[in-house]
């Protein structure tokens, strides 16, 4: 009888993990972000997998989000850009599976590399990911990382590069999740995000 699924996509996570570092280190892994952001296939079985299998294939996601926001890896803005699209989700639904079962993970340095990593991207693009992370945050809270740290860096630049009515428009939409938290009954959660909202 063969091994279950999630015992097999784990041995092959691991192998493609273990490839990917290497390449990592050789500073090769550029043409590895492009295969991965084009896994339609995988991102289709992710979205009807098991929470299990889905934490197996994030934890590729895991080491190429490091890699990007720590400089290990350089990519061009398409392909940071591609990523983010393909996999920022996800990684949000998947990041509390994450943190139960690390396996060596380091959920702290992740947290800071996908908010650096955000941070490359435009404004506009920075927006609609921002308004993602946030909608997951509001519901899942610590379940969901934090990226407040990133969101206070983009907020400042959408006011300096003359994004105010577009800042104004997210501030207002982004203060009234904040308070729908509050009101809700998740003090804790709503107290980091208003906190994460104020720009000075």
């Amino acid at each position: 009888m063969g091994k279950p699924l999630v015992a097999r996509t784990s041995k092959q996570v691991d192998n493609i993990n273990f490839l990917l570092e290497i390449l990592l280190d050789r500073q090769m892994a550029e043409e590895f972000v492009d295969l991965w952001v084009n896994q339609g296939n995988l991102l289709k079985l992710h979205e009807r997998a098991s929470l299990m299998v889905r934490y197996e294939l994030s934890r590729v996601s895991v080491i190429l989000f490091i890699a990007m926001g720590t400089r290990k890896l350089h990519c061009c803005s398409e392909a940071r850009s591609g990523l983010l699209q393909a996999w920022f989700e996800p990684m949000l639904l998947d990041f509390g599976w994450l943190q139960r079962c690390k396996k060596g993970l380091d959920m702290k340095a992740l947290e800071e590399a996908m908010g650096q990593t955000l941070l490359t991207l435009s404004l506009k693009q920075q927006y609609v990911l921002f308004m993602k992370w946030f909608q997951c945050f509001s519901r899942n809270g610590s379940e969901c990382p934090n990226l407040s740290k990133a969101f206070q860096i983009w907020w400042r630049r959408s006011f300096l590069r003359g994004s105010e009515t577009h800042a104004v428009e997210s501030s207002l939409e982004l203060w009234y999740t904040a308070i729908l938290v509050l009101l809700a009954g998740y003090v804790k959660n709503a107290t980091i995000a208003i906190d994460a909202f104020s720009i000075w």
